[in-house]
């Protein structure tokens, strides 16, 4: 049941809200894991009273020890998914709120190129945003490109004000590194949750 509920906090998050998603899954993950450390207690008691195996008594603690893991990773996950946010919160809404930046620094130059540059960043943001892979990562990163290159050749602005909005796109990138950091970081522990929940599964069986 704690896979499960891992699971569906990862599928319905987004819909429902952090708030909701912690009181349907996280709290029925915690209650879930409580009753799994019960269980292992009377299992340990019912094991030595019977004077049985020593490996058995020591998969016992295995298996508390890999729940504990679970738990700490579970709690983890949600944090992060909390700092990355939802449309206009957290790091996803530092994003959003960039790019409306960049477009009222942009739009009263009228310029074509800057104007396609903004363009082709919005869609790629939608598009790592929607599916957060090395692709759209990709993307990202060549419109950045291209719109830092395009500033600088602008010569109707100033160095001071060529600086001013080389800043902006560098803030972004900052930002969107950091997205990226949580994005692989919530990937690596849900491999991590899927090995914890393989490995107790023949200990248990055991």
């Amino acid at each position: 049941q704690a896979d499960e509920n891992f699971s569906l906090y990862l599928l319905n998050y987004d819909e429902i809200g952090f708030e909701e998603a912690d009181q349907l899954y996280a709290q029925r993950f915690q209650e879930n894991l409580s009753d799994t450390f019960i269980l292992t207690e009377d299992i340990r008691r019912l094991l030595v009273s019977s004077n049985a195996p020593e490996v058995q008594i020591n998969a016992v603690g295995q298996i508390e020890q890999l729940a504990t893991e679970t738990d700490a990773l579970f709690i983890e996950t949600i944090q992060l998914l909390k700092q990355r946010g939802l449309q206009d919160d957290g790091t996803v809404g530092q994003f959003q709120s960039q790019l409306r930046t960049f477009e009222s620094n942009i739009s009263f130059l009228d310029n074509q190129q800057l104007n396609i540059d903004l363009l082709l960043l919005s869609n790629a943001q939608k598009d790592y945003l929607l599916l957060s892979n090395e692709q759209n990562e990709t993307a990202v990163r060549d419109v950045l490109g291209s719109l830092t290159a395009n500033i600088q050749n602008l010569e109707q602005l100033s160095t001071s004000e060529k600086n001013n909005l080389t800043s902006l796109v560098d803030n972004y990138e900052a930002n969107f590194d950091l997205l990226i950091n949580i994005n692989n970081a919530i990937i690596a522990n849900q491999l991590r949750f899927d090995e914890l929940v393989e490995d107790t599964e023949p200990i248990a069986e055991s």
